[in-house]
């Protein structure tokens, strides 16, 4: 665990840094689908929003009875758990889960001995904030009533892209991963923020796994887990046509051939079932290798959940899948069945 630094200035308000959090997360029209579970108003300005949320804080009105502190931090925590990640799914033996979730219940709320952790949900201001270290830390605990949330600051320092790794050039970032132990599942889930450039993904993924088990392992428990190989569920998606439609979807041949893109991100009615690809020159068949599904949201709304397992092509070849990506889950619930579905068909 790298070392830690002790805060060197006094923080905000729980709710100015609640607030802050919520800012600082990126995800102002994720937050709006979220707050309408919890009655805040979240505005399309973050100015707005902060004014909304301290008039529904001291509403005493019947519409605003639900709009507590501690509600609108579990709002703020949903968002950053939930948002924009891939997922990479461990599986467990029902006897090991339920010691999981008993090592996890017994460090709910917790204080974290890190100054990410002080922060949390805010960042860390990098230009006022001296000596901060690198690595990953635990920033906090929580049981969000489905299951258990430990969110985790990763912290990385390198040189802007196309500049020389210098002193006075190195620049700090900031992410925050999850790994959420569902109450019902027996499995585990390591969330790593879309937030984090792509050359990250895979270390933070092994980080933040082996950071998970070294906090289960400090409360005395072992555990053995299966990485879920979702591989099979480009197929099966692919050809379900009851499973969303298909907004993008990247097919090969078992042969030394170029790729075929089948793709419209922003036609509500185009799905990639509907098109086909035909090789005139050698007759070679394609195959789906990667696909983004889009399901619609319930309810009388816009908004659409991204779906999407896109394994490198040598990754595919290997028939491996290691991760899913899921972006804006209009629920929980939600979330929880996309999961659950994709682990069946893997």
């Amino acid at each position: 665990m790298p070392s830690v630094v002790t805060l060197p200035h006094t923080l905000p308000s729980n709710q100015q840094q609640l607030l802050q959090g919520l800012e600082d997360s990126g995800e102002q029209v994720f937050a709006r689908t979220v707050a309408a579970n919890y009655g805040f108003r979240i505005s399309n300005r973050w100015d707005r929003t902060a004014k909304n949320v301290a008039e529904d804080l001291a509403s005493t009105g019947k519409d605003f009875q639900n709009c507590t502190i501690d509600s609108l931090e579990q709002l703020v925590d949903r968002v950053i758990i939930s948002a924009n990640h891939h997922y990479s799914v461990y599986e467990l033996s029902q006897i090991d889960a339920v010691s999981v979730r008993q090592a996890l219940s017994a460090i709910v709320g917790q204080p974290q001995n890190n100054q990410y952790s002080q922060h949390y949900p805010a960042k860390v201001d990098f230009d006022s904030t001296p000596n901060t270290p690198t690595g990953h830390f635990l920033c906090k605990v929580v049981d969000m009533g489905d299951g258990f949330a430990c969110i985790f600051s990763s912290v990385e320092k390198e040189a802007p892209i196309g500049f020389r790794s210098s002193v006075n050039s190195m620049i700090l970032s900031q992410f925050f991963h999850t790994v959420f132990v569902p109450h019902k599942k027996d499995r585990y889930e390591v969330r790593i923020s879309d937030k984090a450039p792509a050359r990250y993904l895979e270390e933070h993924a092994t980080s933040i796994n082996n950071e998970f088990i070294n906090t289960i392992g400090e409360q005395g428990v072992k555990f053995r887990r299966t990485s879920i190989n979702f591989y099979n569920c480009i197929k099966s998606y692919f050809s379900d046509q009851a499973s969303g439609r298909i907004a993008h979807a990247v097919l090969t041949t078992d042969q030394d051939s170029k790729d075929a893109e089948l793709k419209s991100l922003r036609n509500r009615d185009y799905c990639a079932r509907s098109q086909q690809v035909v090789d005139t020159k050698n007759n070679f068949d394609y195959i789906c290798r990667a696909i983004l599904i889009r399901k619609p949201y319930l309810g009388n709304t816009l908004g659409e959940i991204d779906i999407s397992f896109f394994p490198h092509k040598n990754v595919w070849e290997a028939n491996q899948c290691w991760t899913i990506q899921v972006k804006k889950p209009q629920t929980s619930t939600a979330l929880n069945s996309i999961i659950t579905d994709a682990i069946t068909r893997s």
